[in-house]
C-alpha cells in the first residue's frame, strides 16, 4: 500500500474544514484518507503548534526580562 504523505498547509486546511463545520467522513473521502489518518494529522498540528507557543514564550520571556523599569 502506497503511503501519503501530506504537508503540514494540507494537514491545517482539512482541520479547518472540519473546524468550519464539514462532516468527518467526508473529508476523509475528499481527501482520500482514513479517519484514523486524519486522527494523527490532527494531533501532529496540534503538537506542533504547542510547541511553537511555547518556543515563542520563551523567547518572550527572555526579551522582557531585562526591560523592567
Amino acid at each position: 500500500m502506497v503511503r501519503k504523505k501530506y504537508t503540514e498547509e494540507q494537514a491545517i486546511a482539512v482541520l479547518k474544514e472540519a473546524e468550519a463545520g464539514s462532516k468527518l467522513p467526508d473529508l476523509c473521502r475528499k481527501y482520500g484518507m482514513s479517519d484514523a489518518t486524519y486522527s494523527q494529522l490532527e494531533s501532529q498540528i496540534l503538537r506542533n503548534d504547542y510547541q511553537r507557543s511555547e518556543a515563542a514564550s520563551k523567547v518572550w520571556k527572555k526579551r522582557t526580562a531585562g526591560s523592567s523599569r
